[in-house]
């Protein structure tokens, strides 16, 4: 049995592996970065000449990684660094651990791997136009009364911190007019009277794509169609 001073001193000197680019506390990876694959490190503070260093992954029995340490190292050694292979940066949780010499292992670290945009299986509710605003149309005076139209949105699914919403007016070729944080509730946006009116008249569609941390696109949504009466 491991006694609780041991393992203390065996998580001092072989702390649970880091991982310079996550994009929280829990571990997310980004897209970009899980499809090339990921820089992490392993710091040992105390280890001697030929001992062997593994790294572990999961539950899987095998380590990913046998590196022979060529010299006596202490606190001060900088960390082994890794990339992970791609095989391994498959969707879900993930944990990745440090061994030397096939001893105990240390602490997990975990990694968080998402490929799934929102709305997976299909494109995201239009946005709506104010319910006030009269025959459908956008007119001068609705302009100069209201700043511009209020669109709202419905709630999104499976919200998380650091999701965005990329708004687009057609005209705009792709390009998105702005990128806004999402918010997990009542999320709205004003297309200003200045945007609108640099259209001039004519019928014009309003949408958006959601953008999760990790960078998953959503499609398309479906889109808000204004009639320009100015």
């Amino acid at each position: 049995m491991v006694s609780a001073e041991n393992q203390k001193g065996s998580e001092e000197l072989l702390p649970a592996p880091g991982i310079p680019g996550e994009l929280n506390p829990e571990g997310l990876i980004s897209v970009v970065d899980a499809r090339k694959g990921f820089q992490f490190e392993c710091k040992v503070n105390q280890a001697f000449r030929n001992d062997v260093l593994s790294v572990l992954i999961d539950d899987a029995p095998t380590p990913i990684f046998n590196r022979t340490i060529e010299h006596d190292i202490g606190p001060e050694s900088p960390p082994f660094e890794f990339i992970l292979p791609i095989r391994f940066a498959t969707e879900g949780v993930h944990h990745l651990r440090q061994q030397l010499n096939g001893a105990q292992p240390s602490p997990k670290k975990q990694f968080i791997i998402d490929f799934t945009p929102h709305y997976s299986s299909g494109a995201p509710p239009a946005p709506r136009p104010p319910a006030d605003l009269p025959d459908g149309k956008v007119t001068s005076i609705y302009l100069d009364d209201n700043g511009g139209v209020l669109f709202s949105f419905e709630d999104p699914e499976g919200w998380a911190p650091g999701d965005t919403m990329r708004l687009y007016w057609d005209w705009s070729d792709g390009v998105p007019l702005e990128t806004v944080p999402l918010r997990e509730f009542g999320n709205t946006y004003l297309l200003t009277a200045t945007v609108i009116r640099s259209t001039g008249p004519g019928r014009f569609l309003f949408y958006y794509e959601l953008m999760d941390l990790a960078g998953n696109v959503s499609r398309r949504s479906r889109s808000s169609s204004l009639e320009v009466d100015i």
